[in-house]
């Protein structure tokens, strides 16, 4: 017959199994006992790290050993028995469980670390055992179901029988110290990790997930980065009903004073178990909690000991004996087992069980352990961290199959937009923020708003920047993430390393939420105020962010850089593919750079270089009757477009995306490029408003396109600028225009023509440049395209007539083609990531064909826009690049068909491009290029086997743009070859990959 007691063995050496460890202990028996002397159980390696033996967990059948009768006899389980072996090996035997217990642990690779706290008075193996059964589920059905698990219990000296000075923080400081000893191995302490609880139990392990927040050690910090499920059984969070235990310690041990405090803390209304439990919530988002909670009474403990009160029993030695016999109550009520979280952060579990059987199990069909299963199980077959899992992480509201939580302020953002967009007066049909919005996206988009539109003392503003530059220097290692498999099965410990840093970032995304959204509410947006005043934008609130919100905020901002640091850190040590990662990786100074790229675009940093001037309307003439735009550099053009211009002229003029033509301010003419962003009849301005002068009056829509298209202009004025936040070539911009007299109300952008051509002239006007001077030119334009997104822009409107050229003299010919400054233009619809898109339709048959499917649809049903919107566009000018011809002067154009005729017609141009990359050839490595930007194909230079996956988050697709670059490069380096040096040189130079 077997012992249901279980006894554990230490320090049994590495390389035995069970039949060596059961001879050991039969010659440590008496001589007449060997024979009837044997063991059943299991053998694992020791849970620490620099630990070099094993652990059994064992039964004796058919006896038990007599040198083990002590243990056994001992109520207070401090006694263990230690015997030497003949090679010096000590075992150490004992039934108390304290520490960490090795219970399974598989050879090979391990995806998950299981660790079972016990109770109060509890043992870390009979806690957790069936009464019913000989069978523990950690150990006898969970490998079973998790293969690749390691599971580990807690003990801890809580013997109610036992008078000891052991508070409860010094159980914590144990657990602590016994995770970290566990996990000391870089491969362990990135391994995902599932706490188990009960009863008092759960209360360490609140405090210590607590503690590893406020601690400085990496070791901790790591616990919480990993710990990805907390399972509690009979959860004390808010007390349990402990009338009965305080009678039993003060009848049995009434001078164990420091046994009754720790049973009192456990009652109700402790301040601070509740204050710990606050501090615990507040760091759900990373993890999920699983409560079960008894519906089964337990009986009371009552004293049973004969007329235990008379004075004959008092003089006796002997202590009462308490049995459970008494009345039915329930130790822990559902409101204290259950912490309350929304349903997507807590699972609440009845159990069938009272609150002493409530961690065990006698089947593994029990219904309790099936669900518990279910959610552990997506932790151990958690697939690698792909780029679209990756962008999953970051998003709000998406429920990853491995992270059944969703970001809790989904609800609030939402709400957020919708009473922003009420307070600007923006019609639903004309603006629209997503469903599911990046935490990315929200994070930048807020820090954007706060920083833009209110004034802050030098220290705040550095710290804004700082935090700023850390999302975007995250967003841009996310971005290389998705370039390529950095992640292989021999190095799962890296991949799980990967996902740490991004659930990091994601954390820290929600903290910078979480803290600056409520001090967005009420700001007063941009406007211009006063009709003299030359470079005023808003009405700036003073505002200093209180001390509180700085230090938190300071945190934030550098457990985001630590993030960062590790992704960098991780990326140098993992195989890639494409050397991508590698060459950006070497990029120095990438704070700085992201600093200086989140300057350029959000906060308004007053200089003679970003003045944004508005002119009033009548100042822009344009060529009509015999002057026409293509005459621009003719002798006496301005004079003439000055003179023939009148207002009823002006009033035959339809509305164009671009008009070239004078501007007359301040006793100046100068040529000019004019592009037109209309706006709907409701939102027009009044003729002072519009003529630069006090727009208070006007309506709030009103008020927030003009914001808008002030905040593009600041942004363009930083990059057509020689500052150091020129981060994409583009026309230089001289002024702003309202055209709100005209039959279609517009702001006008007013770029400097000097020298500026449109690539569709170029290309009308000139003969083809060679082969090596088109691909330099589809290079340029890619990169400055890459260059915008880099800095979350979308350009909305990429096509052959919003690309131009600059050149230091008028071209004579192609060969001019080869000196000239690529920039671009056509920002009338050009949006932040952050924020929304126009959905008004484009009506120009010839400029739909440059438009993604999804944005054809008219009325609002459109999507916004996203950067792979942009590279449909590039698809398309890459084909008329090839070609030097616009696809509508092609042979078979459909003037006349629909939209997905002519589409059709331009995307089968790329088949024109056939054969071996040459000098002579742009050949079919061309053609798969364009299919790529088009989403006709997959990327060149991957098989179908590694194709990457397709990520929804627009912060992750501008990698795309990166993407395209390479792939345009490698195009250029096929061309190299036979190519003389002075074309290999140009060639050369538009090589270099946009950071």
């Amino acid at each position: 017959m077997t012992t249901k007691i279980a006894f554990r063995i230490q320090g049994v050496p590495l390389g035995w199994a069970l039949t060596d460890l059961s001879s050991a202990v039969a010659e440590l028996c008496d001589r007449d006992e060997a024979e009837h002397v044997s063991i059943i159980g299991t053998l694992t390696k020791a849970a620490e790290h620099n630990v070099r033996s094993q652990v059994a967990v064992v039964q004796f059948t058919p006896k038990l050993p007599s040198f083990l009768k002590r243990v056994l006899d001992d109520e207070t389980g401090e006694m263990t028995e230690h015997k030497q072996l003949q090679d010096g090996s000590v075992l150490v035997f004992d039934r108390n469980f304290w520490g960490l217990t090795p219970l399974y642990c598989p050879d090979g690779e391990l995806s998950v670390d299981i660790i079972a706290v016990t109770g109060l008075d509890g043992n870390a193996y009979g806690s957790w055992a069936s009464r019913k059964v000989n069978a523990i589920w950690l150990r006898d059905f969970l490998p079973k179901d998790l293969p690749k698990c390691r599971v580990l219990t807690f003990g801890y000296n809580t013997k109610l029988s036992l008078d000891s000075n052991y508070r409860f923080d010094h159980f914590c400081d144990e657990l602590l110290n016994a995770l970290k000893r566990s996990r000391a191995s870089d491969e362990a302490s990135s391994r995902p990790l599932v706490l188990l609880g009960h009863s008092y139990g759960t209360r360490l392990i609140t405090r210590c997930i607590c503690q590893c927040k406020l601690s400085d050690d990496p070791s901790f910090t790591a616990i919480l980065e990993w710990t990805r499920v907390v399972v509690f059984f009979g959860a004390v969070h808010r007390g349990m009903k402990t009338d009965d235990i305080e009678e039993y310690l003060k009848s049995n041990f009434p001078e164990s004073i420091a046994r009754l405090r720790m049973v009192e803390d456990l009652r109700a209304g402790n301040a601070a178990a509740l204050s710990n439990l606050q501090d615990f919530v507040n760091l759900t988002s990373g993890f999920l909690v699983i409560s079960v909670h008894e519906t089964r009474k337990a009986k009371t403990l009552v004293n049973t000991s004969v007329d235990s009160n008379t004075e004959s029993a008092t003089t006796q030695p002997k202590r009462d004996i308490w049995r459970r016999i008494g009345k039915l109550y329930t130790p822990v009520e559902e409101t204290s087992a259950v912490i309350g979280l929304p349903s997507d952060s807590e699972i609440a579990i009845p159990s069938n069980s009272d609150h002493s059987n409530i961690a065990k199990f006698d089947s593994p069909t029990d219904p309790v352990y099936q669900e518990i299963l279910y959610h552990l199980k997506a932790i151990q077959e958690k697939p690698s961290p792909t780029p679209s899992y990756l962008a999953s992480l970051l998003q709000v509201g998406a429920v990853p199959a491995t992270d059944k939580r969703a970001f809790h302020p989904t609800g609030l953002y939402r709400q957020r937009v919708i009473q922003i967009d009420e307070d600007l007066g923006v019609p639903n049909n004309q603006m629209e923020f997503p469903q599911t919005p990046s935490l990315l996206r929200i994070a930048t988009s807020i820090l954007e708003e706060v920083r833009s539109t209110a004034k802050f003392d030098a220290g705040d503003i550095e710290l804004l920047d700082q935090t700023d530059a850390a999302t975007r220097t995250a967003r841009r290692f996310l971005t290389l993430l998705s370039a390529g498999r950095y992640a292989s099965p021999e190095k799962q410990h890296q991949s799980r390393r990967i996902v740490a840093s991004v659930l990091q970032i994601r954390q820290s995304l929600i903290g910078i939420i979480d803290l600056l959204d409520p001090i967005t509410h009420g700001i007063d947006y941009p406007l211009t105020h006063g009709p003299d005043s030359e470079h005023i934008y808003v009405q700036l609130r003073h505002v200093k962010l209180p001390l509180t919100m700085r230090h938190v905020l300071a945190d934030i901002q550098q457990s985001m850089n630590a993030a960062n640091n590790e992704l960098e850190r991780t990326l140098h040590d993992v195989e890639v593919s494409s050397p991508q990662l590698q060459t950006t990786l070497a990029t120095p100074k990438l704070g700085e750079a992201a600093t200086r790229m989140a300057s350029s675009w959000s906060r308004y940093i007053p200089s003679s270089q970003d003045n944004v001037k508005w002119i009033p309307s009548d100042c822009l003439y344009f060529p009509v009757g015999s002057e026409n735009e293509a005459d621009r550099e003719s002798e006496g053009w301005i004079q003439s477009v000055l003179r023939l211009f009148t207002k009823s002229e002006a009033k035959k003029l339809k509305l164009r995306p671009r008009r070239f033509g004078v501007v007359d301010y301040n006793d100046r003419q100068e040529k000019v490029m004019v592009e037109f962003r209309p706006y709907p009849d409701s939102a027009r301005a009044n003729p002072e408003t519009a003529g630069g002068g006090d727009s208070s009056t006007a309506s709030t829509e009103y008020k927030a396109r003009r914001w808008a298209i002030e905040r593009l202009a600041r942004t363009l004025l930083a990059n057509s600028s020689a500052s150091d936040n020129a981060k994409f070539p583009c026309v230089p911009l001289r002024y702003l225009a309202d055209m709100s007299a005209s039959s279609t109300p517009s702001f006008a952008l007013v770029y400097s023509a000097n020298g500026i051509y449109a690539l569709d002239e170029i290309m009308q006007d000139h003969y083809a440049p060679h082969l090596t001077e088109r691909i330099r030119l589809a290079l340029s334009y890619a990169q400055a395209l890459a260059s915008l997104h880099t800095v979350d822009m979308v350009h909305g409107s990429f096509n052959t007539e919003n690309l131009y050229l600059h050149f230091a003299h008028r071209p004579t010919g192609p060969e001019s083609i080869s000196d000239a400054e690529t920039l671009l233009a056509g920002f009338e619809v050009t949006r932040n990531f952050g924020w929304s898109s126009d959905k008004l339709d484009v009506e120009d048959p010839d400029r739909r064909l440059y438009l993604h499917p999804k944005r054809l649809v008219a009325g609002q049903d459109k999507e916004r826009q996203q950067p792979v919107f942009d590279l449909f566009g590039l698809g398309m000018v890459l084909t008329e690049l090839g070609l030097w011809k616009r696809l509508r002067s092609l042979p078979g154009y459909p003037v006349w068909g629909k939209d997905h005729d002519r589409q059709l017609f331009g995307r089968s141009k790329r088949k024109v491009f056939k054969g071996e990359t040459s000098s002579e050839s742009l050949g079919d490595f061309y053609a798969n290029i364009i299919a790529y930007c088009l989403e006709k194909g997959p990327d060149p230079l991957v098989s179908k086997e590694e194709s990457r996956e397709p990520v929804d988050d627009e912060f992750l697709s501008a990698q795309k743009s990166l993407r395209i670059v390479k792939l345009l490069q490698e195009c250029a380096r096929r061309m190299l070859d036979g190519v003389q040096p002075s074309m290999n040189e140009r060639i050369h130079s538009g090589m270099t990959l946009v950071e």
